[in-house]
């Protein structure tokens, strides 16, 4: 699985939703309950500060290496806990703000697979 552990971590607004690791359905009455699995995923809206090589190096990662952002890759992120290495993908994309002349600000969702 690919990496992207030496550039800055991502920071978090400490705002996020995790997915129930039980699915329950309801069809004429019957209610049915399964289990999705042991781990947790959170959606979770980050930001990431890089500066200059590393902006395109990140644009590179992201489009070539994950496929537009669909693979999951492992990366470093501020959790609640600290710094924390773990799996995630970036869902729908990203937003990048100029800073200044070369410092960016990118934004987006990801989901931490835990």
């Amino acid at each position: 699985m690919p990496d992207l552990l030496y550039l800055p971590p991502w920071t978090r607004n400490y705002s996020y939703d995790i997915e129930p690791s039980v699915g329950r359905t309801s069809q004429r009455g019957y209610k049915r309950q399964a289990a999705r699995g042991h781990r947790q995923v959170m959606k979770v809206n980050v930001t990431r500060y890089l500066r200059g090589i590393e902006m395109a190096y990140f644009e590179y990662f992201i489009r070539e290496v994950c496929k537009d952002g669909t693979l999951k890759f492992t990366d470093s992120y501020a959790d609640y806990n600290g710094l924390v290495t773990g799996e995630v993908r970036i869902i729908g994309g990203y937003k990048v703000a100029t800073e200044s002349l070369r410092s960016f600000a990118v934004t987006c969702e990801i989901e931490v697979f835990r």
